[in-house]
């Protein structure tokens, strides 16, 4: 808006100016171009970026989000754009780059605040994310990276501890959420359970979906622990949150991914450990009532061991029922045995008198 302003007063003061060389317009006309707002154009141009990438053309899409980010730099719209070229540079695994891009898209005045949030908390999860794609590495250099991630996604919890907003609250327990994660893979269940807890006590101002996910991680390392009991409460928060745990946090980071049916296998799994037969197969069946919620390639597996677990807990049940129908009857010949046993000392004439 100042430019455009500051464009109509220059405007104004060039008509009474004559045009140099007879006809050539006054360099005061001339400048008006380099101080136009050229927001509107960056916006049109990013949503053409967005229209591109929904219709699945990923390349072109990311030549139009460069293009914007180059060219627009000092508007939201270039910043939202240098953004999207991150995810872009994280998904070819060009991890420096990446981190690089989301620190300054974070570190940018005219970053959206929900874009601003998550670009600071990939800075942490870009460690954790390098661990997965080495997954050849030595194993103390993929260790060293989770050691990594934990402190930075610690120090980014740090410094949005004093943030009242939803915004600042969801984005300061997500990153507790990532230093859980790299706690736990490195089996530190003890750690990760502190951090679940922490989030947990956080609460007011966090989304849902990370407060299903902290139920969930929590119950994962109690079972760790062999803290079944505890563990089977907090998959029971899991399944009370049901639909309110699961969506999109801060702009883009999807969260709740089948959880309460998965927060119910675990129930399952946790009955089947403590020897309560039906109560895992009541859990299993609860569990994969809806299939189609475990459905596509990241629960195929999953899936299918549930369903083959199932079938196996429902044959364990039969058998101890057929155990137990076979223990009734030797209880029932006891039964008879002592009543046989208890007529014999009677005193009896073997004569018929």
């Amino acid at each position: 808006m100042r430019a455009l302003l500051i464009g109509t007063v220059l405007l104004i003061c060039a008509g009474n100016l004559p045009a140099a060389g007879g006809g050539t317009p006054h360099p005061l006309v001339a400048s008006l171009a380099l101080l136009q707002d050229t927001s509107s154009d960056a916006d049109s141009l990013l949503k053409q970026a967005y229209d591109l990438k929904t219709q699945g053309k990923r390349d072109e899409a990311r030549t139009l989000f460069e293009k914007i980010m180059r060219d627009y730099p000092k508007t939201s719209a270039g910043v939202e754009a240098r953004w999207m070229v991150a995810y872009y540079l994280l998904n070819d695994k060009q991890f420096d780059d990446a981190q690089r891009l989301f620190q300054q898209v974070a570190s940018d005045a005219l970053a959206k605040p929900d874009i601003a949030a998550e670009a600071l908390l990939q800075t942490g999860f870009v460690y954790i994310s390098r661990y997965w794609a080495e997954a050849n590495a030595p194993g103390e250099q993929r260790f060293k990276l989770l050691e990594q991630a934990e402190s930075r996604l610690l120090q980014i919890a740090r410094s949005l501890s004093n943030r009242s907003d939803d915004i600042g609250r969801t984005a300061a327990a997500y990153a507790l959420l990532g230093a859980a994660e790299s706690c736990s893979y490195r089996g530190f269940a003890a750690s990760a359970e502190r951090y679940h807890r922490q989030i947990l006590a956080m609460k007011d101002g966090v989304h849902p979906a990370v407060l299903a996910q902290a139920w969930y991680g929590l119950g994962a390392n109690l079972w760790r622990q062999s803290r079944y009991a505890e563990a089977l409460e907090a998959f029971e928060a899991v399944k009370q949150l049901g639909a309110a745990g699961e969506g999109i946090v801060l702009r883009s980071l999807a969260l709740g991914n089948a959880l309460p049916e998965r927060a119910r296998l675990w129930q399952a799994a946790i009955w089947a450990q403590l020897g309560y037969a039906e109560r895992s197969v009541a859990a299993l069946e609860e569990g994969l009532r809806r299939p189609e919620r475990l459905a596509g390639a990241k629960n195929a597996a999953l899936l299918a061991q549930a369903q083959k677990s199932l079938q196996g807990m429902r044959r364990w049940v039969e058998r101890i029922k057929e155990r137990e129908k076979r223990l009734a009857e030797v209880k029932r010949l006891a039964q008879q045995l002592e009543q046989n046993t208890s007529s014999t000392v009677l005193p009896v004439s073997q004569t018929g008198h």
